[in-house]
């Protein structure tokens, strides 16, 4: 049991059909909520697996819809098992497709009432970031989708990240940013031991918040400085559940 029965217990009610084996849900289907005075419309989608292993056409199609469901969505409940000893390419796959659409994302770590280990929330926490370090910004909420324990902390923790995809800075708070990213760790090329010179960095969007890297036309930036400037924006502002994207273009 994973998001049909979640879906099911969200809403009260047995609006979908209930399966013990998994990837049973071949369509998308939308389903409208009222949750404290907020219009939620929550859409049950077919489970993803790599294009490629998929043989069976229906699947094939059901994976393309459920692709377009989360392009067209804000949030993606992201259902694991919790009582599975590990995880691997496969959720790593979907959780990488949900980052390149931007949505926001929350785990559901489901059948949390099956495990019975006393110190279990810190195992599965240090298990779960052994397995997807870079996903570290994406929280996650132990529930049982068949009692219904815990799945309106879901809601809850959605309504209270919302406001991250829409943060906005001044170009003047960007410009104290940068300043203190630069003081805490020098900027590095792609290749050579010199330092590129970064003019700035600038907001472009929000949901995602997305930003700008501008740097001089003869000069490359790494990708792990890149990365250490997403971090560094993420430990000034809140961006919990919420992708970033950040892009380097050159100038003269």
């Amino acid at each position: 049991m994973g998001k049909s029965s979640l879906l099911n217990s969200l809403l009260g009610r047995e609006e979908v059909i209930v399966s013990s084996q998994p990837h049973t849900t071949r369509e998308a289907r939308d389903t409208e909520l009222v949750y404290k005075e907020n219009q939620l419309v929550l859409v049950d989608t077919a489970g993803l697996r790599k294009m490629r292993k998929m043989r069976h056409l229906l699947m094939r199609k059901s994976a393309k819809k459920s692709l377009e469901a989360i392009a067209e969505a804000d949030w993606v409940i992201f259902v694991i098992d919790a009582t599975q000893p590990k995880w691997g390419e496969q959720d790593r796959y979907i959780l990488d497709e949900i980052k390149k659409s931007g949505k926001s994302v929350i785990v559901a770590a489901n059948k949390w009432d099956l495990l019975k280990d006393e110190d279990r929330f810190k195992e599965f926490k240090d298990r779960w970031y052994r397995t997807f370090g870079h996903f570290y910004w994406i929280p996650f909420i132990p529930i049982s989708a068949k009692t219904g324990w815990h799945v309106n902390k879901l809601l809850d923790a959605i309504l209270q990240y919302d406001e991250n995809r829409f943060r906005e800075f001044s170009d003047r708070v960007l410009e104290r940013f940068l300043k203190q990213a630069i003081k805490r760790r020098r900027p590095q090329k792609k290749k050579g031991p010199e330092a590129p010179h970064i003019h700035a960095i600038t907001q472009l969007d929000t949901s995602p918040p997305t930003f700008e890297v501008v740097i001089d036309y003869k000069d490359t930036l790494a990708e792990s400085y890149v990365r250490f400037l997403e971090k560094f924006l993420r430990e000034k502002f809140d961006f919990t559940a919420t992708p970033i994207r950040i892009y380097v273009r050159s100038i003269r």
